[in-house]
């Protein structure tokens, strides 16, 4: 149990440390679009899920959690998709 808290603890340091370094990043570069910050945050989280696997094992609710995060990150690419071929 205590493995798995360790690998949790490293998990929210990551992503947290990775979606500062980009969100300041972003608004360095001046980007006003909420959407850019969410698909961006989203991916930092699957990249940091990658790289640590906190919990050995999937749980229902990380599956839920997944899905969700998949779906947000395809509509709003679906969303910048249409625009660009629209435009």
């Amino acid at each position: 149990m205590r493995k798995v808290h360790k690998r949790l603890d490293s998990f929210i340091l990551v992503y947290v440390t990775l979606s500062l370094l980009v969100s300041a990043s972003l608004y360095l570069l001046n980007e006003q679009r909420m959407d850019a910050y969410v698909a961006v945050n989203v991916l930092m989280y699957y990249v940091s899920y990658a790289i640590i696997r906190p919990v050995p094992e999937t749980t229902l609710t990380i599956k839920i959690l997944n899905a969700v995060l998949l779906a947000v990150f395809s509509i709003i690419v679906a969303m910048r998709v249409y625009e660009v071929l629209a435009g």
